[in-house]
């Protein structure tokens, strides 16, 4: 489900998954969400006599359909020991991070360096273009190098062409970011690089780019730099 009011409404309204939640049932709540809202979810379904893991996954449509998903699971250690076979049948990573609420919190770390990592790369390369290097060298001479994350390797086609098929949208990585402020707000920590990732993001949105694959946020990033 793709963000906190979905999730809500799906479990908490009148016809709501909780309202038909068998005592000692088991829900797996598998939405990037933040973790004050997955331990209300936890708390939510323990009043009703269930138990509750919050479990988001890494990796997008790709690693989905090829079964090589990454969970990060918060929850009971004998919940998560019911689950791990399910999961994986649906991954090749299963990461049992803490209590309730700590799954969602691993999530927003994780989405947090997608979101500043995607920003910081696509910068570079405007600027690189800027001075006058070519794209396909630029994209050559940094991807797969020591200073660029591995999970932007897969997007050199999508940047060599300007074609952004989707496999992570980018409105859905500018909701993340706005999950990652609201729980660095919560717990008072200061995060200026994600809060600048958020807003170019949200540049990125506003530009019409909300459906395409997030990397698309370069887009934005050179109409910008063009004035």
């Amino acid at each position: 489900l793709s963000e906190p009011p979905v999730v809500r409404a799906t479990a908490l309204g009148e016809q709501g998954l909780l309202a038909g939640l068998g005592q000692g049932a088991l829900w797996l709540d598998s939405s990037t969400v933040n973790p004050s809202f997955a331990r209300e979810m936890g708390a939510a379904c323990a009043a009703r006599g269930g138990r509750f893991v919050d479990g988001p996954v890494s990796g997008s449509k790709g690693p989905a359909e090829k079964g090589e998903l990454g969970f990060f699971l918060g929850g009971a250690e004998a919940d998560v020991a019911a689950l791990r076979p399910l999961l994986e049948a649906m991954g090749n990573s299963v990461n049992h991070v803490g209590p309730v609420g700590m799954g969602a919190a691993m999530k927003m770390v994780v989405n947090l360096l997608l979101g500043a990592g995607g920003a910081a790369f696509v910068e570079a390369l405007v600027l690189g273009e800027s001075l006058g290097l070519d794209r396909a060298k630029l994209l050559d001479g940094l991807l797969g190098g020591r200073m660029v994350p591995g999970f932007l390797t897969p997007k050199k086609s999508a940047l060599t062409h300007r074609s952004y098929d989707t496999n992570f949208p980018l409105q859905w990585l500018h909701k993340d970011l706005q999950l990652v402020s609201d729980t660095a707000y919560e717990t008072g920590v200061s995060l200026p690089t994600a809060h600048a990732a958020k807003e170019l993001f949200a540049m990125a949105r506003r530009a019409g780019l909300g459906e395409q694959d997030y990397i698309a946020v370069y887009e934005a990033v050179a109409r910008g730099a063009k004035g």
